[in-house]
């Protein structure tokens, strides 16, 4: 209940500045490509504090399928619901609209599942590396392909620098030797486990990685081909209601659920289902106005803020190198959401000349 009125605070707030940006501008800068912008990091920001709280909900027995099951129904309730309230049908007329939300439901279902069987076999700093490292690349040639999306060079050039970040904050195993000066988080004692799995496994696991990252960049390429005049919450809703549907098959095939849970679980577990429901919500939302590969980029500041809250929530050391790899990170997304604004601004003119000719010599 409490997710569903925080849910429809920020909906509300979305549509009144979203009203604000019909009628004013500042400068150069369009509000709604700002609302945009600001969306897809934040968005990134919500999908690594709804990990923080996984990884807490995990540890108190939960297992990662039931987690996802949870997360998929409660999200998809919660889109019947607000749909409802605003008289919006719950299905699409259009058939190509069908196929490309069913498209990106199973996308994110794949993507989901390969990333859960991926850090249990690798460590987790190299499934990081590889995910949020291939997703702006492959997402920017996707698009392009695809849906026609030119890849800006300031976005190319900015992908490179955000790559390089990631790197440096997550200290993949593979490019650097495993040293206490150089990252502690991959050669800590209670990270060198007895039973690490096999050189076999491992593969495995980087190969479900590259598998993640390419659902992941595929999904927003699908919801950008999808026709604007949709709603955001019925994207939502059919990605949740796939996402359901195939969870709960997993979850009892693979692990036995566990039900009980305690009031401190509970909060926690709801934590999860806030805050990917934002992400969702959020990323769907920037997708409809700015590129595929913009919004990747954006929300990959994801790697700062996971950064941050391990920092805090593990007290894990800082190193020089994860340092200049999240001001490098920050430093991408800013140049990266300054120039989606400032694009914005000279494209509004033109249409604006094209009206203005047409209505004068019809």
């Amino acid at each position: 209940m409490i997710s569903f009125f925080s849910y429809r605070l920020i909906m509300k707030l979305v549509e009144r500045f979203d009203e604000f940006c019909e009628k004013k501008c500042c400068g150069n800068v369009q509000w709604k490509t700002v609302v945009s912008v600001l969306s897809a990091m934040v968005s990134g920001m919500s999908h690594a504090v709804a990990g923080a709280f996984a990884v807490l909900v995990i540890g108190a027995g939960i297992t990662e399928f039931q987690i996802l099951f949870l997360v998929s129904i409660c999200i998809s309730f919660t889109m019947v619901i607000v749909l409802r309230i605003q008289d919006e049908s719950l299905l699409v007329t259009d058939a190509r609209t069908n196929i490309l939300l069913f498209i990106n439901g199973i996308l994110l279902f794949v993507g989901d599942t390969s990333y859960v069987y991926a850090v249990v076999w690798a460590p987790l700093g190299n499934v990081t590396t590889i995910i949020n490292a291939v997703m702006p690349i492959m997402t920017a040639l996707s698009a392009c392909i695809a849906i026609k999306e030119a890849w800006k060079p300031v976005d190319a050039v900015c992908t490179l620098i955000n790559v390089t970040g990631i790197i440096l904050i997550t200290c993949p195993t593979f490019i650097f030797r495993a040293s206490d000066e150089i990252c502690p988080s991959e050669c800590s004692p209670e990270d060198l486990r007895t039973d690490s799995p096999s050189m076999k496994y491992e593969l495995i696991a980087y190969g479900l990685a590259f598998l993640c990252a390419a659902c992941y960049s595929l999904s927003p390429v699908s919801v950008r081909a999808i026709k604007t005049d949709v709603n955001v919450s019925l994207i939502v809703l059919y990605q949740g209601a796939i996402s359901t549907i195939l969870d709960f098959f997993l979850m009892y095939i693979v692990d036995k659920p566990q039900w009980k849970m305690n009031a401190e679980t509970g909060g926690l577990l709801f934590g999860v289902i806030m805050f990917d429901l934002f992400e969702l919500w959020l990323c769907f939302y920037s997708l409809q106005s700015e590129e595929a590969a913009t919004v990747v980029l954006l929300s990959n500041v994801e790697v700062v803020m996971a950064y941050i809250l391990s920092f805090f929530l593990l007290r894990r050391g800082v190193t020089i190198l994860e340092i200049i790899g999240a001001v490098l990170v920050i430093f991408s997304t800013a140049v990266v959401g300054v120039s989606a604004c400032c694009d914005s601004k000279p494209k509004d003119e033109e249409e604006d000349e094209t009206t203005f000719l047409s209505e004068s010599f019809p």
